[in-house]
């Protein structure tokens, strides 16, 4: 939504059911169609590492 793409995102609370269910697939993330070439593009971005922080290793501290 902060990238100005509306999204709906479901089946993230199945998660509380892990041991009932096979542990993968639980989330999805659902846009308009005329927004779907940005969202994969966001998600190209994200995986690309370009919204990574600077502020060095948190596990350091």
């Amino acid at each position: 939504d902060s990238h100005g793409i509306e999204t709906h995102v479901g089946g993230h609370y199945l998660q509380g059911a892990v041991g009932d269910l096979p542990a993968s697939d639980f989330a999805h993330i659902f846009v308009n169609d005329e927004d779907l070439h940005a969202a994969e593009q966001l998600i190209s971005d994200y995986e690309a590492g370009k919204f990574a922080s600077d502020q060095g290793d948190y596990n350091s501290m």
